[in-house]
């Protein structure tokens, strides 16, 4: 079994495991037994020396880390691998989302404004204005965009933002935000 490490398994591919497993416990509600397996993963990946899981797995530790009061120190992972090789890749992408997600999960609307510059961009959705980042799922960067704005005290941009982000996306319901 590889979650439980057996001899000779691929170490990438457990570190990956480790990953789905801790990510499904944290979203499932089981925070404190997602630590465990996400810590695991995370120095798995460390370990092999694997930066692509290294950014998967400090994305979902930095959040757990938050979820269970660990701010600061949830924060400072999910911004500490924001220094990517290849700034135009996915991994770009990923962790500067997942920076951008953590400071708007713990409301700090001045860092959120901060970590926007490190979106990498490819282009724009010309309906919402939000950029098409590298490797981030458009509508989780809507989601944490649409966030910060009501954070920052600007709800009708938020509203703009989600609304044009509905009726842009056929597979939207664009009734879900009303």
């Amino acid at each position: 079994d590889l979650l439980v490490g057996g001899a000779g398994g691929d170490r990438w591919a457990r570190g990956m495991l480790l990953l789905l497993a801790g990510s499904v416990q944290l979203w499932s509600g089981r925070t404190a037994e997602a630590l465990d397996r996400l810590d695991e993963a995370y120095r798995a990946f460390v370990a092999i020396g694997d930066h692509f899981g290294l950014v998967q797995s400090a994305a979902v530790l930095g959040r757990a880390l938050v979820l269970a009061g660990r701010v600061d120190e949830g924060v400072r992972l999910a911004t500490s691998v924001l220094e990517v090789p290849d700034p135009s890749s996915w991994e770009s992408g990923l962790a500067a989302l997942a920076a951008l997600a953590t400071a708007v999960q713990v409301g700090d609307a001045a860092r959120s404004e901060r970590l926007l510059t490190a979106l990498p961009t490819v282009g724009g959705d010309g309906a919402t204005g939000v950029p098409e980042a590298t490797g981030v799922a458009h509508t989780e960067l809507v989601a944490t965009l649409g966030l910060h704005h009501l954070q920052a005290g600007d709800p009708a941009a938020a509203a703009r933002l989600l609304e044009a982000t509905a009726a842009s996306r056929p597979s939207v319901d664009p009734n879900l935000f009303a």
